[in-house]
């Protein structure tokens, strides 16, 4: 009896591994095709080459957790939609986890041109579509590249919950999102309603948004918790925070991040970070260099309004208001205040913090002032900017055997004995995080 018992167990069957090759020497030659094929668990392994056209564009999984795999790795296999109005992958309320897994791809040209629609190269939206809960893919070694959204949010990326159940939660593991542009918000990724991605080692790079845009970089807003881990933010550029806004009650955490080199203009206001509407982000380790507000605006680095209250813990901020060649950003001393700006009953929360060179002062908000056992306002000594290394000489106040809390400030460690004299080369430095 019981070995007629065992004969009823059901066994799952196993993994398969599918084919897409455009020219045409695997199962399929292309990727919607592969994935219609596959079923829970199978792994669909692309080769080498540019996706374009019907089958590689708007692709979507249905509510399966596979792995889509490039065999050369993102520099060689690119999913472009072509021509037309279309995104490279669209992901709606069909309740994947982080076992569904996007690893080795660029995904580039995606084009969205209507009002308020979200997401020109990859959308994750759990209020669309009819199924059990939010998509959490996981992406991993993906470039997310030159996607353009003229009339609504997130270039690259949109992540957007809904007022019931909890937001999606996708991984992103050492992609770069570069070159997007998203009219409203978002020009590298959008999060809205309850959405809790995690970044780890992602860069975000020369994305864009236009006049009266939100977050060059990324946008966290309506209780969007974002959570970054050694991320850098570069070049970015937006009204209202170029690298990272946060608004609407949204309080992501970042952890060892980078903002160097992003910048505001038509009279928008946060170089670096945009806090409003009782947002309370929290960043701890985190490394600003030569971000600045360009023609009338307020906070080269940091600006907080309407009750927000960004938590800074161990954090450096170094030549805000200068552009990174050297130079004084904006209208000259009168068209700022400070380089951290503070109004609507917002505060900045400042801990074990160094502050350093800065075009309009290295005083915080007039509250968190120099030497006032919160904020130290000393020579960083970064071992060779010139040459794309802001970690730091061992005689630097930031590391712990230099200042009198025994803690790291800043995202880098000791990297040098002593610091190189030239520390101007922009282009350098830029080399580095890519």
């Amino acid at each position: 009896m019981l070995a007629a018992a065992a004969l009823l167990v059901p066994v799952a069957a196993p993994a398969t591994q599918i084919i897409v090759d455009v020219n045409q020497g695997g199962d399929h030659e292309t990727i919607q095709d592969g994935i219609d094929a596959a079923s829970n668990g199978d792994t669909v392994l692309v080769y080498p080459g540019t996706y374009t056209g019907e089958g590689n564009r708007d692709i979507e999984f249905g509510t399966k957790n596979l792995v889509l795999r490039s065999t050369g790795g993102r520099d060689v296999t690119i999913i472009d939609p072509g021509y037309g109005v279309h995104r490279c992958m669209d992901f709606k309320r069909t309740g994947q986890d982080t076992t569904c897994v996007i690893d080795g791809f660029t995904l580039q040209g995606g084009h969205l041109q209507d009002l308020y629609v979200g997401g020109a190269g990859v959308r994750i939206d759990a209020t669309v579509g009819t199924g059990t809960g939010p998509a959490s893919p996981k992406f991993m070694n993906c470039i997310i590249r030159d996607n353009y959204n003229s009339r609504g949010s997130g270039g690259a990326v949109y992540l957007n919950g809904d007022t019931i159940s909890p937001g999606p939660s996708p991984i992103f593991e050492s992609v770069i999102f570069e070159g997007n542009y998203a009219y409203t918000g978002g020009g590298g990724v959008y999060a809205t309603w309850r959405s809790d991605a995690r970044f780890s080692n992602c860069v975000f790079s020369e994305n864009e948004n236009a006049v009266w845009g939100y977050g060059g970089g990324l946008t966290c807003k309506f209780q969007s918790n974002a959570r970054l881990t050694s991320c850098i933010f570069e070049e970015n550029l937006s009204t209202y925070g170029a690298g990272l806004s946060c608004t609407d009650g949204a309080n992501p955490t970042l952890t060892n991040c980078t903002f160097i080199g992003n910048s505001v203009g038509g009279g928008g206001d946060g170089g670096a970070l945009y806090c409003s509407e009782a947002s309370v982000p929290t960043l701890r380790n985190c490394t600003f260099y030569a971000n600045r507000v360009i023609g009338e605006g307020e906070g080269e680095c940091v600006y907080a309004d309407d009750n927000s209250h960004p938590v800074l813990l161990q954090c450096l901020f170094v030549r805000s208001g200068f552009a990174p060649s050297g130079g004084a950003s904006g209208e000259g001393p009168e068209a700022r205040t400070s380089s951290f700006y503070c109004s609507g009953g917002a505060t900045l929360d400042v801990g074990q913090s160094c502050s350093y060179g800065n075009a309009y002062g290295d005083d915080m908000c007039g509250t968190v002032v120099c030497g006032s056992g919160f904020l130290i306002c000393e020579n960083p000594l970064f071992c060779d900017p010139s040459q794309g290394d802001l970690s730091l000489a061992q005689a630097s106040p930031c590391l712990p055997a230099g200042n009198v809390w025994g803690v790291r400030i800043g995202a880098h460690g000791q990297g040098c004995s002593h610091p190189a004299v030239e520390q101007t080369s922009w282009g350098a430095i830029k080399g580095l995080y890519h």
